[in-house]
Parts: structure tokens; C-alpha cells; sequence
């Protein structure tokens, strides 16, 4: 995962050297590229659908539904054939299949 510090976890004696800080969120970052992945999050127009209890957007509705499945502990359902998976990697595999028909 990507290690972000907010500011608050950090004592203002102890500094962090060479960390990226977003200063939308305050969240801190220790590479450049973390903190570009970042950065690319906060830019709504490339993916206008937020979740709303997390910073994540994605650029498709259908995606976002699937990730709210990590946050309320429900198995992801097709929205095809209305089968059910443990995983929502499983279920974009089944979704590929759909589109094969």
C-alpha cells in the first residue's frame, strides 16, 4: 500500500525530510510518484464518481459501486445475471464473460 502521513501524526520536533505534502488533504508522501497517484485522485473531471466515505473517484459508476462493496462488507453481485462473489476482482472476471456473449 502507500504509506500517507497526516500531519497530525507527526510531532512538529520531528520532521519528515524529502516528503511530497498535498495541500488539499494535508496528507504526506514519501515518493514522488506516490504523491502524483495522489494528486491525479483529487482531479474530478478524469473521474467524476466519489466514493463518499473515502477519497477514492473513478472514472466509471459501475466501479464505484464495486468498491463500496469493500466498505459495507457486501459481497459484489453481478449487475447481469445477479451472482453473487466473494471478490470483486471475481466478479470483473464474470463481468468479461457477459460481454462475450
Amino acid at each position: 500500500g502507500v504509506l500517507a502521513l497526516h500531519d497530525d501524526d507527526i510531532d512538529d520536533d520531528c520532521q519528515i525530510p524529502n516528503f511530497h505534502k498535498c495541500e488539499i488533504c494535508l496528507l504526506s508522501f514519501p515518493k514522488e510518484s506516490q504523491f502524483q497517484r495522489h494528486m491525479r485522485e483529487h482531479e474530478q473531471n478524469d473521474k467524476p464518481h466519489r466514493c463518499d466515505q473515502c477519497p477514492q473517484t473513478f472514472n466509471v459508476e459501475f466501479n464505484l459501486t464495486l468498491h463500496k462493496c469493500t466498505h459495507n462488507a457486501e459481497d459484489p453481485v453481478c449487475p447481469v445475471c445477479n451472482k453473487k462473489f466473494s471478490r470483486v476482482a471475481s466478479l470483473k472476471a464474470h463481468i468479461m464473460l457477459h460481454e462475450k456473449e
